[in-house]
């Protein structure tokens, strides 16, 4: 993949409900990060941010943006919300590369991931995403959501990149 010439890099953020608490996840996630970040800024994603939010502070869609310190919607905004719940649509690894992709070339400056808490996404934030993902059926916890979530992101670098850490 080469980069669309003057196309501004992505910033992806996970935002996630609930803290990562130290231990055998939180080393994974500061793993993967790394791995994401180091291929990611040669295919067009200039930072990845995990922001810890508590889980009491987002309660509708305008919670979400005040934290986020930017707009995620209106006229002349070029960045994209994604949920991630049970019941969004099921991608494999190629094709969750391919959105990534996508969205580099169609120029989104910030990609945020919304990971919900223990009692999931607010029904207004859910509704306000462009797109909504999921990861299968079953119910995760939130520190281990995140580990998964960055070794797809890695995954999908590794795949633009045409790595063989991907194995299809």
């Amino acid at each position: 993949m080469e980069l669309v010439s003057g196309a501004k890099l992505l910033k992806i953020k996970l935002i996630a409900l609930g803290k990562t608490k130290n231990g055998p996840e939180h080393n994974l996630i500061l793993d993967y990060l790394k791995r994401s970040k180091a291929v990611g800024r040669s295919y067009g994603i200039n930072e990845i941010d995990i922001i810890d939010v508590d889980k009491r502070k987002v309660t509708s869609f305008k919670d979400l943006e005040e934290i986020l310190g930017y707009r995620l919607k209106g006229k002349g905004v070029n960045n994209q919300l994604v949920s991630l719940d049970s019941r969004g649509v099921l991608m494999s690894s190629l094709s969750f590369s391919k959105f990534i992709t996508n969205l580099i070339q169609d120029g989104v400056h910030q990609l945020g991931f919304f990971i919900g808490g223990p009692n999931g996404i607010p029904p207004d934030v859910l509704k306000t995403c462009g797109t909504s993902i999921s990861f299968g059926r079953f119910t995760y916890p939130h520190q281990l959501f995140k580990v998964m979530l960055l070794e797809q992101i890695y995954r999908a670098t590794t795949i633009m990149a045409k790595h063989p850490y991907h194995k299809e």
